[in-house]
């Protein structure tokens, strides 16, 4: 693997400081001497004062090299042993050696794979770590709390009693050397002292598209508007493109005065005729993007599923004449694109300005479930926290309880909502809360804290309230990552 910490300082320098690096070696298992190749490295990685750990790929048994799809599981083995590892050593920035001789080969990939937009850029040099969604302290988790609510997304009030915060942290990828060629990182290294490692299997051109598009570049094999020139300017042109169509997208986002309530997971935002006229298709396809992830259970919403909300959210706001499908009200609108439910409607002032309400939509079957068993301890405090988990794509939560009870946590339901009420406990204080927080349907998009065996609701984390104060029951809960 290809975190170089073989590309090292020169620690005769005593004027420049290096902060401390760990080196982590993957030995994907897909070939015969892997384990004394990765060995070979760390070895020599100790010798220049860098700590190495091997982390070895766990096949269960399968021969990688005889999958179909090896590549893309290795990728995601990859990622997630690498995510893993940087968790258990605290490390929050992994950094990655591709260079432009990868950056070229990558584009090529893509082009070949049918690409025409943004994934021209190719390689970013700075991005959360992929394949490791709903992994604390990795995916876009586990940091400490923010020191102060962010400029552009205003919190509304969740309702009861509730200490919950945004989630902070995870592991980000940087990638130093995109603008060093192959040639030059040699070069460096020999010049150093250093001996540079080459993965033997990367010579193989019937092993991944990859070293078969490696080997027809090295060789000069194509059309000169398919060299890595031309292919590292159009990554270039892409980036370029791709940095300030999200500059412009942040300057919309705060102009639409987004609101969220962390409590019922929704987000309310006003779109003008004035920002909708200065806005292009990309920039508001972004915006809504950005828009969709504070609510959506989706941890990657695409482009193409916006397309409907874009044409409905920035329809011609000066027309009155019909209305949008789906819609039977020319002052209303309502659709659900990306697991969200859009609903906005006019400004009684000014029929040129929509106000936006976005919640979660309702899921169909099967429903989200993080189920927990417990034995009993002598005392609560004495109750270790359950790992954290990331409920329905939008909570990151963890609980604890002393009483011998299977609890799960699901969103709540009209039969779930039924069986409480039968306890009467608390329930006009619940009927109370969910008739001003939580109206209508959107009272079954909350998570809940359930006794499995008697379907009692126990708790509604997100809005403070549970059925008594002597449950054993306690719980942290996170708001997921969203800006």
């Amino acid at each position: 693997m290809r975190e170089k910490a073989r590309k090292t300082h020169d620690t005769s320098k005593d004027d420049i400081h290096v902060p401390p690096f760990r080196a982590f070696i993957v030995d994907h298992r897909a070939r015969e001497g892997s384990d004394e190749e990765a060995k070979i490295v760390r070895g020599r990685l100790r010798s220049l004062g860098i700590p190495a750990t091997i982390l070895k790929l766990d096949w269960q048994d399968q021969s990688p090299s005889e999958l179909p799809n090896f590549e893309s599981l290795a990728r995601k083995m990859r990622y997630r042993a690498l995510g893993m590892a940087c968790r258990c050593f605290r490390i929050s920035s992994l950094m990655l050696a591709h260079h432009k001789d990868d950056q070229a080969e990558t584009v090529l990939l893509r082009l070949n794979a049918g690409y025409t937009g943004t994934g021209l850029a190719g390689i970013q040099r700075k991005a959360g770590i992929p394949e490791c969604a709903g992994i604390y302290g990795v995916h876009a988790s586990g940091g400490p709390p923010p020191r102060s609510p962010s400029s552009s997304l205003k919190s509304s009030d969740c309702g009861g009693e509730i200490d919950m915060r945004v989630a902070t942290g995870g592991v980000e990828l940087v990638r130093p050397l995109l603008q060093l060629s192959k040639v030059s990182l040699i070069k460096l290294c020999y010049e150093n002292g250093v001996s540079w490692v080459e993965d033997a299997t990367n010579r193989d051109v019937t092993l991944t598209t990859r070293n078969a598009i490696r080997s027809l570049l090295k060789n000069k094999r194509l059309p000169l508007a398919l060299n890595k020139p031309a292919l590292l300017n159009l990554a270039n042109a892409k980036e370029e493109y791709n940095d300030t169509t999200e500059r412009l997208a942040d300057e919309a986002f705060g102009q639409v005065r987004a609101s969220i309530n962390y409590g019922t997971g929704t987000l309310t935002f006003t779109v003008s005729e004035s920002i909708s006229n200065m806005l292009s298709q990309a920039i508001a396809l972004r915006l809504l993007k950005r828009l969709a992830n504070c609510v959506s259970p989706q941890d990657n919403i695409s482009k193409a599923q916006l397309a409907s909300a874009c044409e409905q959210v920035f329809l011609d706001l000066t027309a009155t004449e019909g209305a949008p499908q789906g819609s039977k009200d020319p002052d209303s609108r309502v659709f659900t694109v990306a697991d969200v439910l859009w609903q906005g409607r006019t400004s009684d002032n000014d029929p040129t300005t929509w106000h936006w309400h976005l919640s979660r939509q309702r899921p169909s079957k099967p429903f989200p479930v993080c189920a927990w068993s417990s034995e009993p301890h002598a005392t609560t405090t004495a109750q270790p926290y359950w790992t954290w988990q990331l409920f329905d794509g939008r909570y990151w939560v963890r609980a604890r309880h002393a009483k011998k009870r299977d609890v799960s946590l699901q969103l709540l339901r009209p039969e779930t909502l039924e069986v409480t009420r039968k306890f009467k406990h608390r329930v006009l204080m619940l009927d109370k809360l969910l008739h001003e927080h939580a109206p209508g349907l959107l009272r079954f998009t909350l998570p809940a804290f359930v006794d499995q065996k008697t379907g009692q609701v126990l708790a509604l984390p997100t809005l403070g309230w549970r059925a008594g104060n002597d449950l054993g029951l306690k719980w942290e809960i996170q708001y997921k990552q969203v800006i």
